[in-house]
């Protein structure tokens, strides 16, 4: 198997993980806020396990993907040819900025 594939199948398994991650986190702070709501107290305090865990969760992101890890240098390459392949190329441009991207 080559390296890059192996290096994708990495950065694949690392994107769903902190997906993964990140959804369990959402669950919580869903469950938190609920737990809250309904103890009926006057004190709001579902807001500091949410400030916790979400320190925790940017450490993880920021362990897995590194500062620049999801807007590296091919990023915007890389979301201009999703975006081409979802809505086509319209027009052609000589300079190199890109089109105006009609309203979704």
């Amino acid at each position: 198997m080559s390296s890059s594939r192996e290096e994708a199948r990495r950065h694949v398994r690392r994107k769903r993980t902190f997906y993964i991650v990140l959804l369990v986190y959402l669950a919580l702070v869903v469950l938190w806020f609920i737990i809250d709501v309904s103890t009926g107290s006057d004190d709001w305090w579902f807001y500091w396990p949410t400030l916790g865990a979400g320190v925790i969760v940017s450490i993880i992101g920021l362990s897995m993907f590194g500062v620049s890890g999801l807007f590296d240098g091919d990023w915007q390459s890389r979301e201009e040819e999703k975006y081409l392949r979802r809505y086509g190329s319209t027009e052609t441009h000589d300079d190199d900025s890109p089109p105006i991207p009609p309203p979704p």
